[in-house]
């Protein structure tokens, strides 16, 4: 385990980062199958920075029907019905040593 020592600033910084993540957590619990939310990145924001937290926030809550989608400084969000987890293309070791 690592510890370090930082100013009280910075570690109000930190739970600033969490109280937005928090907010990122209760956009997608309350979003509902069927329906669509566009989220507009005000000045000072960089919108791509704002939907990789939206799918790391998705991603921890297990929401593999997740779509997220960014033109410009909007994002655009919602569930599909049915959505399988994307199965990964690479190979696995596992894979590579029954194949050989």
């Amino acid at each position: 385990m690592k510890v370090d020592t930082v100013s009280v600033q910075a570690a109000q910084d930190l739970r600033r980062e969490s109280k937005a993540l928090q907010q990122y957590l209760e956009i997608l619990r309350s979003l509902q199958k069927g329906e669509a939310r566009v989220i507009t990145a005000e000045e000072g924001e960089v919108a791509n920075s704002i939907r990789n937290k939206l799918i790391r926030a998705g991603k921890a809550l297990g929401m593999v029907e997740l779509v997220v989608r960014r033109r410009g400084n909007q994002i655009a969000l919602w569930r599909e019905n049915g959505a399988e987890p994307k199965k990964s293309k690479r190979k696995t070791r596992e894979s590579v040593l029954k194949t050989t």
